[in-house]
């Protein structure tokens, strides 16, 4: 009786899942609004999510210091807010220029932020990954590094958070005014 080795059926398979794998990610990382992306990359952000789209003018308040002299001036930023069925709300801020500098959302289902945070995502992840060894329910993650500064939190169905890149945030705009 002739034996017949399952080895090259088991390789084929796997490299035609890794293909498939790569093509997939590939393809989801160019049809995604990203950080450092355009506004025209909100439109099939808006048709991935299936959510009604606004644009709203967001004031930040600035500490201006003068010659002994204190004020508070506001500084208007632009967002693109993405509302789902469900209520999530997803919203995306944009530089003068039209380049997404920020990104925050409040979610019932977690958000796919690899696609949100495009170039900036493997730093995330592997934050989020540590964030996970903690036990409990609640989970928080926290990344601060030169491109990419995230504070995310969740609890059962609940995923709240908001990531910028530095670099790209206009000036005088609060980032922690941003919801």
């Amino acid at each position: 009786m002739k034996v017949y080795s399952a080895k090259p059926l088991v390789d084929a398979v796997r490299c035609g899942l890794l293909g498939t794998f790569v093509c997939l990610t590939l393809l989801s990382a160019t049809a995604h609004a990203e950080l450092g992306g355009d506004v025209s990359s909100i439109d099939r952000d808006q048709a991935r999510l299936k959510g009604e789209r606004r644009q709203v003018s967001v004031q930040t308040h600035v500490v201006v210091i003068r010659a002994q002299a204190l004020s508070v001036a506001t500084q208007p930023t632009t967002a693109h807010e993405i509302t789902q069925a469900d209520g999530s709300v997803i919203r995306e801020y944009l530089t003068p220029s039209g380049i997404v500098y920020a990104v925050t959302w409040q979610t019932h289902f977690r958000p796919d932020l690899g696609a949100l945070f495009g170039q900036h995502a493997a730093s995330y992840m592997a934050s989020a990954k540590e964030a996970m060894k903690t036990p409990g329910i609640k989970r928080n993650v926290a990344l601060q590094s030169k491109d990419l500064i995230v504070h995310a939190t969740s609890h059962f169905n609940v995923f709240i958070g908001q990531a910028y890149v530095p670099s790209l945030v206009p000036l005088g705009v609060n980032v922690h005014e941003l919801r």
